[in-house]
């Protein structure tokens, strides 16, 4: 449900709405696999779902977004794992990423397949993870359902808070004028994923 929820963030969120368990199990049966957990409750809850620029296929009538047809076809271009189904295509490069019943996140072209994540919720992160800054973080909550007053670069009542002290990063909670939950990091980039997960988490569990 936490990767569900985290699509539900995002403002541009379009879904074609959710299936059955039936048809769930249907499309198992067609494609000989299981799918993770992960992605039979993007399924069941939301269907074929387009965010942020990304894709993530259902089962739709548009072949483009149509899990099975999508692995049926790179299946018969491309030697990957059985054990794989497509979620995605960036569209270049003939690149789709794809899935397994661990829920395992790879990227496969017709040369090569790579692992790039532990599940569809690290994978809709790695964008930002690999840009991080604090600037980027304030650009990429404003994509999202995430209130303002909940996260503050520098002081605020009642919010997730980030500054920089001297040479050293802290994150913390901001509450009746005092600092709790602090931490330090050394690094901008180990700070801004602090307060990123902090942020999500507390987003996705209100």
């Amino acid at each position: 449900m936490e990767t569900v929820n985290f699509i539900k963030l995002f403002k541009d969120l379009k879904t074609t709405g959710g299936i059955s368990n039936e048809e769930i199990s249907s499309a198992e049966r067609s494609l000989k696999l299981n799918f993770a957990d992960e992605y039979k409750l993007i399924l069941k809850g939301l269907g074929a779902t387009r965010f942020n620029g990304k894709e993530l296929n259902g089962l739709t009538k548009a072949p483009a977004l149509n899990v099975i047809e999508e692995t049926k076809n790179f299946r018969e271009l491309t030697n990957i794992p059985n054990n794989l189904y497509v979620i995605s295509s960036l569209g270049i490069d003939f690149v789709r990423i794809m899935q397994n019943e661990k829920g395992e996140i790879f990227t496969g072209s017709s040369s090569k397949v790579k692992k790039i994540a532990d599940s569809i919720f690290d994978y809709l992160l790695l964008d930002i993870k690999n840009n991080i800054s604090v600037g980027a973080l304030m650009e990429f909550f404003k994509k999202l359902n995430i209130p303002n007053y909940q996260y503050s670069v520098g002081y605020a009542e009642e919010a997730f808070c980030i500054e920089k002290e001297d040479d050293i990063w802290v994150t913390y909670i901001g509450e009746r004028g005092n600092k709790f939950q602090v931490k330090k990091f050394e690094e901008e980039s180990e700070a801004c994923l602090d307060f990123l997960i902090k942020n999500i988490d507390y987003a996705i569990r209100h």
